[in-house]
């Protein structure tokens, strides 16, 4: 981490931006080394399920992939699309 953030800095301050102080550099070497370090340490969490749960009663759900006109039928073209 160390050399490839001070080279980043090397071509920052050659290509005209101004050079970072060396407390900005070590911090973000730091953050960058603890980052990398943490690697394959945290643990896998497992996605949480949603389960389907039923309505309450005074509710009608009411799923629809697509729109249907009052010729329905007359609208499907012979390959099956619409």
């Amino acid at each position: 981490m160390l050399l490839w953030i001070w080279w980043m800095e090397r071509n920052r301050v050659r290509g005209g931006e101004e050079r970072w102080e060396a407390i900005r550099l070590a911090g973000t070497i730091a953050h960058q080394s603890d980052e990398y370090l943490a690697i394959g340490k945290e643990e896998c969490r497992q996605p949480l399920r949603r389960l389907w749960v039923k309505p309450n009663s005074e509710f009608l759900k009411v799923n629809s992939d697509g729109v249907m006109g009052l010729s329905c039928q007359e609208q499907e073209k012979e390959d099956g699309e619409w």
